[in-house]
């Protein structure tokens, strides 16, 4: 059963799913994409219906003709005599009866794809909890009649009234045989999810639609055609793959199977990067995206193949596409298994991709040249020279030249920048002018007109498109949100590129003397410029230097302004949040079994050990820490908050709880390192981090690693490829400031330390500079990556990578705040302040390391206990005593109502005091579940039992 399913329904289901997450990444709600899904599977399957139709009716008057001889058989013979005569009319009339199957076929064929629908959207876990109209829950049945079910009313309504329609023109069988599966598709499914139902609702509605508009519109003469281009045109020619192949490489030739690659592939590229975020999704669309270009590869193949093997050879070429299909199925199986998408690297899966695209391309080069106007272009040498020279410049000269000059970050002397860009241009240079040497016309006409295609693009996109993402510092945008863009933006510019590339084509094919005058100009253009920026380059080069020996030699100091705000603390009264990303409560736990001596100053304060995350990621927790319980992800999936852009918009809207309420009683407000928020309250103080990186390392003596020449060659690279680049692939070159990976290379160099001496740096700071002149209260919320990779701190408190790691920054982090709690003592300010240690999860690789969580943990919850168990220590105004231990159950979104409880009239929260009520709780949490998901389960009393955690639903990440 398993064969038969994956033969004949996984690849419709695989079909319907890609179909499915296509639509719902383009209207972002699922009962739609329903709708539109149940349409596009009619559409597709009209044509075969149709066929179905015609075999019906022609075996129908077949039958009708040879039946009264049937007839006479029956009634004048018997027996074997019967048994003979009947079997020489069926060969004489070329009938059988095993093809009164045909007759059938209209309803066959409609089996597998129920079952297909059945077994997926019976079964989409991401339909739990999903609303759509009058339905509460598309993963289950709809109970919107008192108590009973609708729509599998509505569908057999539907279907009662089909039968009806059709009866007319059917004869009695066939009308009871109708009404009977009315019946029957009611009695399956009425019980089955309101999802289903909405699915083939909208199928028989579409089945009705279309007899009505067959009846009341004369499409006879549509239908006629349609099913003889299929009857002929492939059953004709399914006999030999060869004659298949031949007949359509024959026939082929005004697009080419070159054109309608490329048309495929551009929609399969807007259907791939619309909404990337959806991990999974994003692996469906791209199997289905590989698929394709796989399928195309192949069959070009088959038709090359086919032109290079003389028929006497028929028998190699029959075994070479034996060969090639065992190949493919075997590729097409190992890409739509369900574990590819978390094998697959998405990095470099478009490029794997686009590879395939290429060969496609390539293979498909003769039909392309059958074009009328592509056929008469003249690949002389001069306009060769015209595309390639510019295009050669502009990447591999100008680009380079420009921004090296455009800032001082790549670090590399005249001779190395010289050198490089020299060899660069003529090692490229020489290999397009071998291959254009020797290649044929048809390659070099499509050379040509792929040259002067990228020209125009990468002109563009170096001087036209002045969009602006920001400072680059130490090659990171300082709002690299500007790198996103919005699906209908994407969808529109490789519109417009798809538009250019005919564009590009037929003008270089039509208007070849005016391109060559245009050519002409922009190469001298382009030498002129590489010829002045060169002449420069000491005069350049020397300022530069100056400039770096000027900073190197400038001590860096605290403004005034940083000691009496930042660093400054109120005598009167004052909240200190230190959120400590990724710290867990195993290594508390640690220090606290341990008796660690720094302990001691944690005067007054309470560890809640048995504290659940909201989240396993900063990015499902982050929100709820800043707003309390009505930003958790559950609750903001109740207010269908189910993007990334809703997401984002409501973690800004959580970053003004706080400061909206204290900020009008009087309090000074100031974020150290806010995450993810792109607007931040207006009256919000923000810490220059750079600064007191800059103040640490300076006090330390600390030099960051030098930078090689090759890292600035590496960047030179991958920057010009940004400049170049369409704008919907730069977010894919930035890479989130790895720059394809080039940048991350020398982390370890030079942006750890510059991480380190950024967050640890600011705290031996708060340390050293801490003090109590500021006449307002203050609340200081620290979000301090630490212990969060990377990590940094050694055990004796310096900066050494090498000699760093998670529990060691961890332990560190919470020594260096003990001293600051010393320092808040000294200063007379400590009972005035309420101080919370909170961070947003837990460490994902203390799986192996949780003794205390319930044996077996995390196999029989699949939840990883290490990622789920947070700090949480707290000290409220004037508590006194040594630091204990609570087992009361507690959540990091509690932070909202214990800070909020600092004023009398609260904040404009449901959140109260957990630390202060002890009440019968049940949390919800939400732990990463993978392939672009995360799960939600409630939890009550103990953190550490198994028992104690229920699993609610699974959805997508936004």
């Amino acid at each position: 059963m398993d064969l038969l399913f994956y033969i004949f329904i996984y690849p419709i289901e695989w079909l319907m799913q890609s179909i499915l997450s296509g639509f719902y990444s383009l209207f972002g709600n699922y009962g739609i994409s329903i709708i539109f899904l149940s349409i596009v599977i009619n559409i597709l399957i009209l044509p075969l219906y149709y066929l179905a139709e015609f075999f019906k009716t022609q075996h129908q008057i077949h039958l009708s003709q040879l039946q009264p001889k049937i007839d006479f058989i029956k009634n004048n013979y018997q027996g074997q005599e019967q048994h003979s005569y009947l079997n020489a009319l069926y060969k004489v009339y070329n009938y059988s009866p095993i093809s009164s199957v045909k007759a059938s076929l209209g309803l066959l064929l409609q089996i597998p794809f129920f079952f297909a629908a059945f077994h997926l959207l019976g079964n989409y876990t991401a339909f739990e909890g999903v609303s759509f109209g009058f339905i509460t829950d598309l993963n289950q049945p709809d109970n919107l009649l008192f108590g009973q079910n609708l729509l599998p009313i509505l569908m057999t309504l539907v279907n009662l009234f089909s039968a009806y329609f059709y009866a007319k023109n059917m004869s009695k069988s066939d009308t009871y045989q109708l009404w009977g599966l009315a019946g029957i598709f009611l009695v399956l499914l009425y019980f089955e999810s309101a999802a289903l139902l909405l699915y083939w609702t909208i199928n028989n509605l579409f089945s009705l639609g279309k007899n009505w508009f067959e009846q009341r519109f004369d499409i006879a003469v549509f239908k006629s055609k349609l099913v003889n281009f299929l009857k002929t045109k492939f059953t004709r020619y399914s006999k030999n793959i060869e004659s298949h192949a031949n007949y359509l490489y024959s026939k082929i030739a005004l697009l080419g199977w070159a054109l309608f690659a490329l048309i495929i592939t551009t929609l399969l590229l807007i259907y791939l990067y619309v909404n990337t975020d959806d991990y999974e999704g994003m692996g469906l669309r791209m199997t289905y995206f590989i698929g394709v270009l796989v399928a195309l590869t192949y069959f070009n193949f088959i038709l090359i193949l086919k032109n290079i093997i003389i028929d006497k050879r028929n028998v190699i070429f029959k075994a070479v596409i034996l060969l090639l299909s065992v190949v493919v199925i075997a590729l097409i199986y190992r890409f739509i298994k369900l574990e590819f998408i978390d094998e697959f690297n998405f990095k470099r899966g478009p490029l794997f991709a686009i590879s395939l695209l290429l060969i496609t391309v390539l293979l498909s080069l003769n039909a392309l040249h059958k074009i009328k106007f592509i056929r008469n272009f003249q690949a002389t040498p001069n306009i060769a020279f015209l595309i390639f020279a510019p295009l050669l410049l502009l990447v591999f000269l100008v680009n380079p030249v420009s921004l090296h000059f455009g800032g001082g970050e790549f670090d590399l002397t005249k001779e190395a920048f010289i050198s490089f860009i020299a060899s660069v241009f003529l090692v490229c240079s020489m290999t397009v002018f071998i291959v254009y040497k020797f290649s044929n016309t048809v390659f070099k006409t499509f050379l040509l007109f792929l040259g002067f295609y990228l020209l125009i693009v990468f002109g563009f996109y170096s001087f036209v498109d002045g969009k602006d993402y920001g400072l680059l510092d130490h090659f990171k945008f300082q709002a690299p949100d500007k790198l996103e863009s919005s699906k209908y933006a994407t969808f529109t510019e490789i519109f417009l590129l798809t538009l250019l590339a005919f564009f590009s084509v037929f003008s270089l094919s039509k208007y070849q003397q005016a391109i060559r005058k245009i050519l002409t100009l922009v190469l001298s253009v382009l030498l002129l410029f590489v010829m002045i920026n060169l002449s420069n380059m000491p005069e350049q080069e020397k300022n530069y230097n100056d400039r770096a020996q000027n900073i190197e030699n400038t001590p860096v100091e605290l403004p005034k302004n940083e000691i009496n705000t930042t660093l400054a603390m109120s005598k009167e009264k004052n909240v200190l949040v230190f959120f400590l990303d990724a710290f867990s409560g195993i290594e508390m736990n640690k220090a606290f079994n341990e008796k660690a001596i720094f302990l001691d100053e944690y005067t007054g304060f309470t560890w809640y050990k048995n504290t659940l995350s909201t989240g396993s990621h900063t990015a499902l927790s982050i929100a709820a820490l800043l707003g309390g319980q009505n930003y958790t992800m559950d609750k903001m999936w109740e207010r269908n908050i189910r993007d990334r852009q809703s997401y984002r918009d409501e973690i800004d809207k959580a970053y003004t709880i706080y400061p909206k309420v204290f900020i009008p009683n009087g309090w000074e407000f100031l974020h150290f390192a806010p995450e993810y928020v792109k607007k931040p309250h207006k009256e919000v103080n923000t810490v220059n981090m750079g600064l007191y990186r800059d103040y640490y390392l300076s006090q330390h003596d600390i030099k960051r690693p030098e930078r090689t020449d090759a890292l600035g060659r590496d960047m030179l690279f991958a920057t010009g490829l940004f400049r170049i680049s369409p704008r919907f692939l730069k977010k894919i070159i930035y890479d989130d400031g790895e720059w394809l990976g080039l940048y991350k290379s020398q982390d370890a160099l030079f942006g750890n330390i510059n991480k380190g001496a950024t967050h640890w740096g600011f705290l031996n700071t708060f340390k050293n500079k801490l003090n109590a002149s500021n006449s307002k209260k203050t609340f200081k919320f620290f979000h301090l990556l630490l212990p969060h990779a990377p990590y940094v701190v050694a055990k004796d408190g310096s900066l050494d990578p090498s000699k760093s790691s998670y529990s060691i920054s961890a332990q560190k982090s919470l020594e260096i705040i003990s001293k600051i709690i010393r320092k808040l003592k000294d200063k007379g300010v400590y009972n005035q302040t309420k101080i919370v240690l909170i961070s947003d999860h837990g460490y994902h690789h203390y799986e192996s390391k949780t003794p205390e969580f319930e044996k077996g943990f995390n196999n029989k919850t699949t939840v990883r206990a290490g990622a789920m168990y947070p700090l949480l220590l707290v000290k409220d105004f004037n508590t006194k005593g040594q630091l204990k231990s609570s087992g009361r159950f507690m959540s990091n979104i509690d932070l909202a109502g214990i800070v909020c409880a600092t004023l009398e009239s609260g904040c404009d929260i449901k959140d109260i005091d957990h630390t202060k009520i002890n009440t019968n709780r049940i949390l919800r949490s939400n732990p990463d579940a993978g392939k672009g998901q995360y799960a939600t389960f409630e939890v009550k009393d103990n953190i550490f039992e198994i028992k104690n955690w229920k699993k609610i639903r699974q959805n997508a990440m936004p």
